[in-house]
């Protein structure tokens, strides 16, 4: 996973996190070591070349260990640091590997909130994270296919938590949300 070339890494995750091959004794046994490999990763794979299939392929490993052995909230918040870092970064930028990856992020976001973020942090919690990603959304740099994928994102939230349909609406009321958000 520490492998600096991000095709190889990408397999690797690829492979432990998807593959019936791994036996999840063995993933159950290695995960206290692997995770923090993995979020490593993640943020090298960010501060490079910016690879939205390294960082899916990521995330996913960490979700199936996650089902194994839980991981710590506080490494939900690191993943969830690094995704909507996606965004930040790439908000006034016109290279076009960086504003696919932003896009990419959203629905990586979509992923996370609805596993690893539902399972290890409050719902409260949850809200405050999404509410900040989702105001960091510019309409400048996503089409409308995107659209679905918030929905997708908000739906799961109001399937799982009670309050999420209130907060919705206060959300959509600020200001600062873009008009793709709101749609």
């Amino acid at each position: 996973i520490a492998c600096p070339h991000n095709d190889a890494s990408q397999r690797l995750a690829a492979f432990l996190g998807r593959s019936q091959l791994v036996d999840e004794a063995v993933l159950r046994h290695v995960a206290a070591s692997v995770v923090p490999l993995v979020i490593e990763r993640m943020r090298v794979a960010l501060r490079g070349e910016r690879d939205s299939d390294l960082t899916r392929e990521l995330l996913e490993l960490l979700v199936r260990i996650d089902g194994l052995v839980p991981i710590s909230a506080e490494q939900v918040r690191e993943v969830y640091g690094l995704t909507r870092g996606r965004l930040a970064d790439a908000s006034e930028s016109s290279n076009r590997r960086i504003l696919k990856d932003e896009s990419s992020a959203v629905g990586d976001m979509a992923h996370l909130s609805g596993t690893l973020m539902a399972r290890r942090l409050s719902p409260a919690e949850g809200r405050v994270l999404i509410e900040d990603f989702l105001a960091a959304v510019s309409d400048s740099h996503f089409g409308s296919r995107i659209i679905r994928v918030v929905y997708s994102l908000l739906i799961g939230l109001a399937r799982r938590d009670a309050e999420a349909i209130p907060w919705m609406e206060e959300l959509f009321a600020h200001n600062g949300i873009s008009n793709l958000v709101r749609h």
